[in-house]
């Protein structure tokens, strides 16, 4: 089996299926919450880009969603989510991630030269 990030249809198949039924952007019940699901790039950018105005909250209180989600910046808010992010950022410099690339790929080709 290759290694690669499609793993949405095992690790939430109700997900999956309701995606491929009802396309990237669909409403579903969290218990007793609606809970609008967003797969579309543009539309997620939208709405944590412009939705200052509380329409969209994150999940609060609900033991799956901590244990799915943690207390990362998904479930952070205030000035806690502001350092989270603002460590998060510096881990993501340009510069960096082409440092780690480079390093990946250097990793990569000695692993490919031990293995012939």
């Amino acid at each position: 089996m290759p290694f690669n990030h499609d793993i949405v249809h095992r690790v939430a198949p109700f997900y999956y299926e309701w995606s491929r039924q009802y396309g990237k952007t669909f409403l579903y019940w969290f218990g007793t919450k609606p809970t609008l699901a967003i797969s579309d790039p543009d539309m997620i950018k939208e709405v944590l880009m412009n939705t200052g105005d509380g329409s969209f909250q994150k999940a609060r209180n609900n033991p799956l969603a901590k244990l799915l989600f943690g207390q990362g910046l998904n479930g952070l808010d205030g000035e806690e989510w502001a350092l989270h992010r603002r460590i998060a950022n510096q881990a993501f410099m340009i510069e960096r991630v082409k440092v780690f690339a480079h390093q990946k790929e250097q990793g990569e080709v000695e692993i490919r030269q031990g293995n012939s």
